[in-house]
Order: structure tokens, then C-alpha cells, then sequence
């Protein structure tokens, strides 16, 4: 029993001794003989448990040793529809995706969703928490699911004070159960939820351990700052630039990787940039100088030179070159983080992140339907023929690139994969929406309680249709009688 004191942890002995089994039910006795056969012993696992003080952990040792890679897809959500929205038609659909054509050949990874989230009644209902009603990690099964927890960072006010909660992208990892549970994997890819993966990452495993995406948003400017705070910090660096936000490391250096960058940005905000989002201006009191050009009504820098908008990214670059002792300019690549308003092939990458531009793929364009904008097609229509509109875009797109039951020219272009997926998820959730039952008398759907997360009477008609929970939520009103 994970929940017993160390002190009265059986032993193996003990274990199968008429004592210890008598009492139990025959089904209980079934799995203590069943715990015995997994690969770790009751013995060992105690033993590691004694070295790690850590009853999440403790938990972990006790799972059998899997038999396939694992990989855990690590992301945290805001709280704005919209952070739910980029998640469910985007990183949450190309999972699905990916998942539904797996061929089950023992040589594929296991590929898991591991979502940290402030607001998470919003998630599909196919994700499931990650801790029990005891707050215990629930039990490993070698199979592709999504997992979820409620992110409580004790750090969320702090963040959003100094005006950089993207930062809890990455300190999520750091807090329990998902630093726990992390621990079962055999690589994490962290990642944004405005991201998509492929069907390669079944199959493929990062070069050289480990890899990380590739930014190209530095000058040489950034470059020599970033490797001056890291001495001023007694860190090395090791002189690797433009990493992106996406790791795909080993899971015990996810962890400490954030941790350190963590640190790292508490830093960085209060003491590095020309403006304090609590304070105010102090470039004239940055300890190493050179800040003169950043004027007192300047609130974030300038772009790309040195930006507070994207501490994350310069906390992840410092820390990674700190702990990763062999880093080269070799893993830092297009694996992961290639941007969906570039072409290429799907099968040359495992991730891709929906990054501002003005080709390709661009969730902005996207959200201009989806939001019904003003510049949209879609402005001004009624919830049914807006759903209509959706299905329709979808059937437009498979005409247009799926013959013959084919997806080879949908992966053979990156956007046209990303526009793909996104427009599947809306008219997937189009499709629940328009059922009628043919018992009720023919009338207009409507939403009971609010109909977002604020609150808010004013979220667009799209937010109706992006989460499987709202689906039995849904009504048919009657009209009213002649």
C-alpha cells in the first residue's frame, strides 16, 4: 500500500506470509501476488523510495516497467477561451489524429497528453485527471491517453504582476503530481497549445538524446547578454543560441530544466529589463549596464534585441546551456517548433508551432472565421449555418487534398496538415451541435449557463462548439406557440 508509512513497508517475506495474506479478500491477495511479478520488487522499491521523500513518487515505483517508449506531450493552458480553444482544435486534434493511426507495432511510442491547466472544466471529457479522489497518482496503462491536472502554482500572481504568465508554460513542470508523473516517461515534449503534432513522432526518436527547437529570433546583441547574465549567475553557457519554447528531452531534464529556467526568469524580470513591470523604470540601475537606449515610456524593449515578452525564451536559453553539458548548435533543429506558415513535409517533422506570419497556416486568419470577425465569411450568420459553414470547410478541404481515401497530399504540406486538423476539430464539434432529435419539434439550440469561463454574454458563437462537455448541455428550445 503506496499510502503506508516506510517504517511499515513489508517485505517480501512478509509479504507472503499467512499473516499478511489472510486477512485480505481473495482479489486483493491476487494483486499483491500480481505486484511481485512486475519488474520491481517490493524490496527495491522501497529502497528507492527511502532515497527519494516523495509519497508521489513513491507511487511511481510501483508501476511495472513499461515495454514501449512513452512519451508525455507537456502543456499548460491559460485561461481565456481562447488558450482553450488553440488547445482543442490544434494540439488536441493532431493528437487525437496521430493517435487514431497508430498501427500498433511494438517499435511505436506511446504518446500521452499531459495538460496543466487553470480553468479545466473546458477540456474534452476524454482527458482524465491525473490523481485519484486521494490525490494519488492514478495507475500507469501502456496506452495513448490524455491526463490532466489543475495548475495551483503559488507563483500564477506572481507572473501575471510582472506581466509574463507565459512563464507557467514552463513551471508547471515543476509542481506535483505533474513533476510525478513526468517521471514515467521516457522523453517529454514540451510544448505550446497553439502547436500540432505528426504521425512521425510515433516512430521517431531525438537524435543525440534530446532536441530542441530552433527560434532565429536573436541578435548577436541578445546573444552576448544572455551569456553575460549567465556568469553574473555563476552559470556556463555554452555559447547555443535562438532555442525555441519546445524541448524534447529525457523526462528527469525536463524537470530540472524547469526549475532552473524558472529561477532563472524571476531574475531576469526583476533585475535585467529597462522597465519592472511592478516598479517601474530602473535602466539606469541594471547592474550590467548598456540599457541607455530604453526610455522611460518604453514598456517592453525592442524587437528582437531584448524583449520582455519573451523571457521564457531567454530563461530556457540559459538553462539549457547551464545543464546540458554536451549541447551543441547540432540539437537545436526543426524537429519540433517548425512553424506552420512554412511548407514542407509533415513527415520531416515531429511538432509544429503556430507562429505570427502571414502565410501558410496562420491561426489568425483561421480565427477570423472561427471568431467571426469582421473581415470573416462567416460574420454575422446564425448559429446553425455558421456550424453548416464549418462542415462545409472541412468538406471542401478533403475534396480538395484527400483522394482516394488518401492523406498523402495533406501530409505532404505542412499548413495544409495544420489547416486540416483545425478545420476537422471545428466541424467535429459542428456535427454534435447539428444533431436534432427527430422527437422535438423543430426550434433554435441554446446554451445553458454562462457561455465562457469569464462569464461573458460577448464570446463569439464559436465557443459554443469547442468542447465535448457543452454537448450534453445542449437544448433544443421550442418555438413558442402561434
Amino acid at each position: 500500500n503506496a499510502r503506508d508509512s516506510r517504517s511499515n513497508f513489508p517485505s517480501v517475506s512478509e509479504a507472503l506470509s499467512p499473516q499478511f495474506i489472510k486477512p485480505m479478500s481473495l482479489p486483493a491477495a491476487a494483486l499483491a501476488w500480481l505486484g511481485l511479478q512486475t519488474i520491481f520488487t517490493l524490496t527495491q522499491a522501497k529502497a528507492e523510495c527511502q532515497a527519494k521523500d516523495d509519497s508521489y513518487l513513491l507511487q511511481v515505483q510501483l508501476v511495472p516497467r513499461k515495454r514501449q517508449t512513452h512519451i508525455g506531450v507537456a502543456v499548460d493552458l491559460g485561461p481565456s477561451h481562447e488558450h482553450i480553444l488553440e488547445y482543442i482544435v490544434m494540439l488536441h486534434s493532431s493528437w487525437q489524429h496521430v493517435v487514431s493511426h497508430d498501427d500498433k507495432n511494438e517499435s511505436n511510442a506511446l504518446v500521452d497528453l499531459l495538460v496543466s491547466c487553470e480553468d479545466c472544466r473546458r477540456l474534452p471529457l476524454e482527458c482524465l485527471s491525473m490523481v485519484d479522489s486521494d490525490q494519488r497518482l492514478i495507475p500507469y496503462v501502456p496506452s495513448h491517453r490524455c491526463l490532466y491536472t489543475e495548475n495551483k502554482d503559488p507563483d500564477i500572481d506572481y507572473f501575471k504582476k510582472m506581466q509574463h504568465p507565459a512563464m507557467l508554460s514552463v513551471s508547471f513542470l515543476t509542481l506535483e503530481p505533474m513533476k510525478s508523473m513526468v517521471s514515467r516517461y521516457d522523453w517529454i515534449l514540451r510544448s505550446d497549445e497553439d502547436a500540432f503534432i505528426s504521425p512521425r513522432i510515433l516512430s521517431w526518436r531525438p537524435p543525440h538524446g534530446m532536441v530542441f527547437g530552433y527560434a532565429g529570433v536573436q541578435t548577436e546583441w541578445t546573444n552576448a547578454r544572455l551569456e553575460n547574465i549567465s556568469r553574473e549567475l555563476g552559470l556556463e553557457h555554452r555559447r547555443v543560441h535562438n532555442i525555441c519554447s519546445g524541448w524534447f528531452v529525457p523526462s528527469n531534464l525536463a524537470v530540472e530544466l524547469a526549475v532552473l529556467a524558472t529561477n532563472v526568469s524571476k531574475h531576469l524580470l526583476e533585475n535585467e529589463y529597462g522597465q519592472r513591470a511592478d516598479t517601474g523604470y530602473m535602466a539606469d540601475k541594471v547592474k550590467l549596464g548598456g540599457l541607455e537606449w530604453w526610455k522611460e515610456d518604453n514598456q517592453g524593449g525592442e524587437w528582437p534585441k531584448w524583449w520582455r515578452g519573451v523571457t521564457s525564451l531567454y530563461a530556457s536559453n540559459i538553462a539549457i546551456n547551464h545543464l546540458v553539458k554536451d549541447l551543441t548548435s547540432d540539437m537545436v533543429t526543426n524537429d519540433i517548433d517548425f512553424s506552420t506558415t512554412d511548407h514542407g513535409s509533415v513527415w520531416d517533422h515531429v511538432h509544429f508551432h503556430v507562429i505570427q506570419g502571414n502565410h501558410g497556416f496562420n491561426k489568425f486568419r483561421f480565427f477570423e472565421e472561427v471568431e467571426q470577425r469582421d473581415a470573416a465569411t462567416s460574420v454575422g450568420m446564425d448559429m446553425p449555418s455558421f456550424m453548416g459553414h464549418l462542415e462545409a470547410m472541412d468538406d471542401e478541404l478533403v475534396a480538395d487534398w484527400q483522394s482516394n481515401a488518401s492523406l498523402a497530399a495533406i501530409y505532404a504540406d505542412v499548413p495544409k496538415y495544420a489547416t486540416w486538423i483545425a478545420s476537422r476539430s471545428m466541424s467535429g464539434a459542428a456535427s454534435v451541435f447539428m444533431a436534432e432529435p427527430e422527437t422535438i419539434a423543430q426550434g433554435e439550440y441554446s446554451i445553458e449557463g454562462p457561455r465562457a469561463p469569464d462569464d461573458s454574454d460577448s464570446n463569439p458563437t464559436w465557443y459554443k462548439a469547442v468542447s465535448r462537455e457543452d454537448a450534453a448541455r445542449v437544448i433544443l428550445v421550442e418555438e413558442p406557440a402561434a
